[in-house]
C-alpha cells in the first residue's frame, strides 16, 4: 500500500510563518487556537478510509486530541461563544470563527449524546461561516469562504495513527450522483 508524499519544505514553511502571524490574538482568548495545527508533511495516509477516497489535494494537520476535548469541554462547561482557529488552504491563512451551539439537538438528545456537538460560527468580518462537528473522538466541519467550501476531516495514516485533512470539496475525489451534477432522474424526466 503506497501512501501520499506531501508539499515541499518551502511551502510549509511559509505557511507556518502565515500561521505564527496570526496566532497573536487568538492565542490571547479562550478556545482552539492557531497553535493547536501542527503540520504534518511526509505522512502516508490509507488511500481510503470510513467509505471516502482520499482527496486529489489537501494538507494533513495534527491536533492533540487532549486539546480538541478540551475546547469542547470548555464550551459545554461555559455554555457561550467560544473562538475555533482554522488554517484554511489556498494561502488564504488562519481564519478565526466566534462559535456557539448549533441549535441541532433537542435537550433530550443534548442528554442521551453528551459528547456529541454541532457547532456553528462565523468570523468577524462575515467572510466565512463554519459549521463543526464532534462525536467525543473526532471532529469535522464545513467551512465557506468567498464562495469556496472546504471540509475538516479525520482520516488514518497507514501507521494506524489518525491526521485531519484539510481541503477544497471540489477535491473531495469522489463520484457524485446524478443529482449532485444537476441531472435529472428517469423518474422526474
Amino acid at each position: 500500500m503506497t501512501g501520499v508524499l506531501l508539499q515541499s519544505c518551502s511551502t510549509a514553511q511559509s505557511h507556518q510563518k502565515s500561521m505564527a502571524q496570526h496566532t497573536g490574538t487568538a492565542q490571547k482568548s479562550t478556545g482552539f487556537t492557531a497553535s493547536e495545527w501542527k503540520r504534518a508533511d511526509g505522512v502516508h495516509l490509507m488511500p481510503t478510509w470510513r467509505n471516502h477516497k482520499l482527496p486529489s489535494a489537501y494538507e494533513v494537520y495534527h491536533i492533540d486530541p487532549t486539546a480538541i476535548n478540551r475546547f469542547f469541554t470548555a464550551f459545554q462547561q461555559a455554555e457561550q461563544v467560544q473562538a475555533f482557529t482554522i488554517p484554511l488552504p489556498e494561502s488564504i491563512g488562519p481564519q478565526t470563527f466566534t462559535t456557539k451551539d448549533a441549535g441541532i439537538l433537542s435537550a433530550e438528545l443534548r442528554k442521551k449524546y453528551p459528547n456529541l456537538y454541532n457547532l456553528s460560527g462565523n468570523t468577524t468580518t462575515n467572510l466565512a461561516h463554519i459549521r463543526l462537528n464532534y462525536d467525543g473522538q473526532y471532529m469535522t466541519a464545513m467551512i465557506t469562504y468567498q464562495n469556496k467550501t472546504f471540509l475538516l476531516s479525520p482520516w488514518e495514516a497507514t501507521n494506524g495513527s489518525v491526521y485531519y485533512l484539510l481541503y477544497n470539496k471540489n477535491n473531495t475525489n469522489e463520484t457524485k450522483s446524478p443529482f449532485e451534477n444537476g441531472e435529472k432522474s428517469e423518474t422526474s424526466k
